[in-house]
């Protein structure tokens, strides 16, 4: 299965209503900076579980 079936498949849509912004402390920033990275790192290191690869190599790499 290719990665454009895949996504194809797992799609969804979603309409954006309201974008809502607060200000944020230095520290608050560097907080959020920070879950986000983690967030990251652990959808990455998902991703390398359900196809065995690390993302953007296929088998033919």
């Amino acid at each position: 299965m290719s990665d454009d079936s895949r996504a194809k498949g797992r799609r969804r849509d979603y309409v954006i209503e309201q974008i809502e912004t607060v200000p944020m402390t230095a520290e608050q920033y560097d907080q959020a900076v920070n879950a986000f990275a983690t967030l990251i790192v652990e959808w990455a290191t998902s991703r390398r579980g359900l196809d065995g690869m690390a993302p953007g190599h296929s088998a033919e790499d």
